[in-house]
C-alpha cells in the first residue's frame, strides 16, 4: 500500500512518497563473525555480531513541482542503525537532490544522491586472544590491520538528457 501526502499551495505541489522499506539494517555491513585464523583454524564469533535491537530501513522521495517545467526531487533514506556487542552503527538519514527541467519534447535532469548524510557513525570493538592481543573478530586480523567498515554513503552524480519522439 502506498501512502502519499499532498500539500497544495499557490506556488507548488509537494508529494512525499515512501518507496520501500524493510526490517533490516542496510547502511553498513556488520561482519558475520566467521573467520579463519592464520593457522587455518576456523572460528565462530557470530554471537558477538547479532543485533540486540529492532532494525528498520525506509527509502522514498519528496517531489516538488516548483514551476510548470521544473521538478525538484529529494531522494531520502532512513536507517535505524545497528547495535551488537562488537559492531554499532548510529541511526542515519541521507538526502539527495535532483532537478528536472523539461521543455517541449526534451528534458534534462541533474542530481546528486547522498548529498547530505547525517549520522551513520560506525564503532567497532576488538576481541582479545589468550596472549591479550587485540584482534578483529569479524576477520581474524590483528586490530591494527582491521579493514574500514563498509557504509552506503557514497555520493552518486546524475546527468540525464531525454528526447521524446
Amino acid at each position: 500500500m502506498l501512502n502519499c501526502v499532498a500539500i497544495n499551495s499557490l506556488w507548488a505541489d509537494i508529494l512525499i512518497l515512501p518507496m520501500s522499506g524493510s526490517s533490516t539494517h542496510t547502511f553498513s555491513a556488520p561482519y558475520s563473525g566467521h573467520f579463519r585464523a592464520i593457522n587455518g583454524e576456523r572460528f565462530d564469533a557470530s554471537e558477538h555480531y547479532k543485533s540486540t535491537r529492532p532494525e528498520f530501513f525506509l527509502r522514498g522521495v519528496i517531489i516538488w513541482e516548483a514551476r510548470r517545467n521544473v521538478t525538484l526531487t529529494v531522494p531520502w533514506s532512513l536507517d535505524a542503525g545497528y547495535d551488537s556487542a562488537l559492531f554499532q552503527t548510529d541511526p542515519s538519514l541521507q538526502l539527495g537532490v535532483r532537478a528536472d527541467v523539461s521543455f517541449q519534447n526534451k528534458s534534462v535532469t541533474f542530481g546528486v544522491d547522498n548529498l547530505l548524510s547525517i549520522g551513520g557513525n560506525v564503532t567497532e570493538r576488538p576481541c582479545v586472544d589468550q596472549l591479550f592481543r587485540d584482534f578483529h573478530c569479524g576477520t581474524g586480523l590483528p586490530w591494527t590491520d582491521k579493514p574500514n567498515p563498509s557504509t552506503a554513503d557514497t555520493q552518486t552524480y546524475h546527468i540525464t538528457y531525454r528526447v521524446a519522439f
